[in-house]
């Protein structure tokens, strides 16, 4: 796969620079994905999917234009030149335009592959799911899930004669039923990894039995403020959501973060450090290099508090006379964009029980809805618990849900973020640990 993505990516570089483009670009992508769902009745799906993807961008001076097509044979690639040129030529300038990187690279990063995973059968698939499926007691499946994927790209500019990367993954989660005295209630979980070893699956199937479980007679409580605690994928979720754009330059650029003109300021409690690390081992979001070829690196975004800088792309780093910080994403047929590689913050100490320990009264969020409602430019958080444990002097008492937690994300990692506990988790590429806030605005009954 490594010579059909590059030969096709120098092709169209070439076909392009001999068309007219002033210089262009290509990534070349290979995915497989094998998918199994399980549901009351057994096996319900089982899929295995493969795409080839070429992505061309050309400049023709400052005409900037990108085309996308699903083959890598040389009649697509010239098409897909064909294409851009075209649109290209048809496009108005982008004054900001300063052209292709030229320092492409390539960084160590260990874990980002796995043989046996890219090689995985349909047979280990569906057995590892089983073994999911059992994990769920004392509850009952209602739909569990397994999928394994390993990806291969290629990046060729008219400044590098070609990059080349591989990469694994792999993705678990179940959902079970508990149903007693005429009510039910759900519970979830999942869990990724770049190894289909390293998926935690008999835990995702026993957090979803307890959840059930254990939230089957919640309710509201009362509206008022308490001290709430984020359990930390909860944590990683809302750090994701709230903090992924609000660093991302181009959103800083276009005037859309409230962190804009913030770099040097306290930003956040000093308690709360924020690493993008491209090159964390087994890190989900880890790569070599990113989506333009620039070396991915450690950045220090936010050191105990204060706001040290934004996640660049060469034409968001070119806008200001700098670097990119190697985090250009980027599908074939869309322009790079800056975003986090792997968001970390920084672990502090103690897990879940300490934590839940040093609350009077308060308020434990296992699982959250609606948090999309929330607004990163402005800061705004809003997100319903679905899934809470109410806490009295210390102890976690009767379950709690349907109501709503509000409030200024960056007010609250400031001024109202008391601890950050020590039990690092993941979303995706989005990783902290459990965070207790003090005094938030809970809208319940």
């Amino acid at each position: 796969m490594k010579d059909v993505l590059l030969e096709a990516c120098k092709l169209a570089v070439e076909e392009a620079e001999k068309r007219g483009a002033s210089e262009a670009e290509a990534l070349g992508l290979y995915t497989r994905v094998l998918t199994a769902k399980r549901g009351l009745r057994g096996i319900e799906e089982f899929s295995s999917s493969e795409s080839a993807w070429l992505g061309v961008r050309v400049a023709v001076g400052r005409r900037v234009a990108i085309y996308a097509a699903t083959g890598l044979d040389r009649r697509s690639v010239e098409s897909a030149v064909e294409a851009a040129l075209r649109i290209a030529k048809a496009s108005s300038e982008d004054r900001d335009w300063r052209g292709f990187p030229r320092r492409l690279g390539f960084t160590r990063v260990e874990g980002v592959y796995d043989r046996a995973t890219a090689e995985a059968t349909a047979e280990e698939v569906i057995e590892r799911l089983e073994v999911l499926s059992s994990s769920i007691r004392g509850a009952k499946l209602v739909e569990a899930g397994l999928a394994a994927r390993v990806s291969h790209a290629a990046i060729v500019n008219s400044y590098a004669s070609g990059l080349y990367r591989s990469s694994t993954s792999a993705f678990c989660w179940a959902e079970a039923i508990y149903e007693e005295a005429g009510q039910q209630s759900t519970g979830a979980e999942h869990d990724s990894a770049r190894r289909l070893s390293d998926l935690k699956i008999e835990e995702v199937g026993r957090i979803a039995s307890e959840r059930a479980k254990r939230f089957l007679r919640a309710k509201p409580i009362e509206t008022g403020m308490l001290d709430v605690i984020f359990i930390n994928k909860q944590a990683a979720a809302i750090v994701q959501l709230m903090i992924s754009s609000a660093v991302s330059a181009l959103e800083v650029q276009e005037g859309r973060s409230p962190l804009r003109d913030k770099v040097g300021e306290e930003v956040a409690s000093e308690n709360f450090t924020v690493i993008d690390d491209g090159t964390l081992p087994r890190g989900v979001g880890s790569r070599e290099f990113d989506d333009e070829g620039v070396p991915t690196r450690r950045s220090v975004v936010i050191e105990r508090g204060i706001l040290k800088t934004f996640l660049y792309d060469s034409y968001t780093a070119f806008r200001e006379g700098r670097e990119s910080t190697g985090n250009a994403h980027r599908a074939p047929w869309s322009r790079p964009r800056p975003a986090p590689n792997n968001l970390v913050v920084e672990p502090g100490r103690g897990g879940l029980e300490e934590l839940v320990e040093e609350v009077r009264k308060g308020l434990v969020v296992y699982d959250t809805i609606g948090a999309w409602l929330s607004n990163p430019v402005s800061g705004a958080f809003t997100a319903t618990v679905s899934q809470g444990m109410l806490v009295v002097n210390g102890e976690e008492r009767e379950p709690v849900k349907g109501v709503i937690v509000v409030g200024n994300f960056w007010e609250m990692v400031k001024q109202k973020l008391a601890t950050v506990g020590g039990d690092l988790a993941h979303v995706g590429a989005s990783y902290s640990p459990s965070l207790y806030f003090r005094d938030l605005t809970i809208a319940g009954r």
